[in-house]
């Protein structure tokens, strides 16, 4: 039996870069769910989509300096999180 061609190998910045998806918070009712995204960008948004599916999830936060962790529901229609620089040394980060 022969070998099948070689793959190309896997480009190693594919391991660094941030996941499509991240944290999943449900709503307190259930019917949304937040997500940190990375969309393909090198900065972490915001999205929220319905559970049921009838449309895709939306960004409600992105921004172009700084990335979004620790997002959180309080009540179901609002939500809280942090924004830090996650390309900046710890000792340089600027948080809020």
């Amino acid at each position: 039996a022969q070998a099948g061609p070689a793959e190309a190998p896997i480009p190693l910045a594919t391991f660094f870069r941030n996941p499509d998806v991240g944290d999943v918070q449900l709503s307190p009712s259930g019917r949304w769910l937040a997500m940190t995204v990375s969309g393909g960008t090198s900065r972490v948004a915001l999205a929220v989509a319905p559970t049921d599916g009838s449309t895709p999830p939306v960004v409600a936060a992105q921004f172009n300096d700084a990335d979004i962790t620790g997002a959180r529901w309080v009540g179901d229609d609002r939500l809280v999180f942090r924004i830090v620089d996650e390309r900046s040394p710890g000792h340089d980060q600027t948080f809020g």
